[in-house]
């Protein structure tokens, strides 16, 4: 069942491919979940697709998750194209 926690966290937040969770923590009160894409993902941006350029590690609060503060954690990727580099939002 443990092994199944972030397949169901994936599904209940939508986290697609090439993302998935790879991490989660409980610590007190807080849940900490921890997102990041496969190694070689292409993302598209206008029609043309790029691998990631470099990450940025970004933190967001998401609504509770019963009575825990639930913050997802992820590395996202900065993409350089023609036009320069953008973040994958």
């Amino acid at each position: 069942m443990i092994n199944e926690l972030p397949r169901f966290f994936e599904k209940i937040l939508n986290i697609n491919e090439p993302w998935r969770i790879e991490k989660i923590e409980q610590d007190g009160n807080k849940v900490n979940i921890y997102v990041n894409f496969k190694r070689g993902a292409k993302f598209e941006i206008n029609g043309k697709r790029y691998g990631a350029y470099d990450t940025v590690k970004k933190t967001w609060r998401h609504l509770n998750l019963f009575q825990y503060e639930t913050y997802i954690h992820a590395r996202v990727p900065r993409i350089k194209t023609e036009d320069g580099i953008k973040i994958i939002e």
